[in-house]
């Protein structure tokens, strides 16, 4: 069967005759240019791993963001439409407030970092920074474990 394989090293694809190179097939191995390509790619993404300034500024602009886009409902309780509404008006008092009661833990890999910011009230934000800039996406913060106490 593997002769077979070796001597026919195309498959019909849609009804297309693709060729595959034998190294595939065989789960090969990678040449000196594609490892080369990929230390390059990797260390890339190492030089850019964001530092603690880099956090600082992405988990800044990230409470700015959160404040612009809050507003004043009806379904809220006075109190927090009073916040809010102060919050507006000195957004740089309200940043330093809030940026007061957050506790950021890293966990460093070799090309990215693993963040979690602890807020107050037990709330959680998990966030994954790479490239400069961080990602907080959904999956990582609907688990029970992003809302423990």
């Amino acid at each position: 069967m593997s002769m077979l394989l070796e001597n026919r090293l195309s498959v019909n694809v849609a009804r297309a005759k693709i060729p595959l190179r034998k190294q595939n097939i065989q789960g090969g191995r990678m040449s000196a240019s594609e490892w080369i390509g990929a230390a390059i790619i990797v260390g890339g993404l190492a030089m850019t791993n964001p530092t603690v300034e880099d956090t600082e500024s992405e988990v800044r602009q990230l409470i700015l963001a959160e404040i612009a886009n809050t507003g004043i409902t009806q379904d809220a309780d006075a109190g927090t439409n009073i916040v809010t509404g102060l919050c507006k008006l000195a957004i740089e008092d309200c940043y330093n407030l809030i940026r007061a009661t957050l506790t950021i833990e890293t966990r460093s890999f070799f090309v990215a970092k693993d963040i979690t910011i602890h807020g107050a009230g037990g709330i959680n934000l998990r966030c994954i920074g790479a490239i400069k800039h961080l990602w907080c996406p959904k999956f990582l913060n609907d688990s029970p474990a992003s809302k423990q106490t």
